[in-house]
């Protein structure tokens, strides 16, 4: 995950970056993050950690299905193999 992916997930909670790393932190059943940690990963000045990645991705994933908007958990049938 990019900074600026990041950045458009805190930006769609609309979140500020202090609010998002307590958030994180919350989410992640550990400390809050420091606004100055976010600003970092926002910027790339160091890498967004993978267990930040995926714990904003189940939580995109949980909010999809809360609005209907998931993909269904069969895909559908394209028809007979070719």
């Amino acid at each position: 995950m990019t900074g600026d992916e990041l950045k458009s997930e805190r930006l769609a909670r609309s979140m500020t970056q202090a609010v998002f790393g307590a958030w994180l932190g919350l989410l992640l059943g550990g400390k809050p993050y420091a606004q100055p940690r976010v600003h970092h990963w926002e910027r790339g000045l160091r890498p967004v950690p993978a267990r930040i990645e995926l714990a904003l991705l189940k939580e995109r994933l949980k909010d999809e299905e809360a609005s209907g908007e998931a993909w269904p958990v069969k895909p559908p049938s394209l028809g007979p193999p070719a």
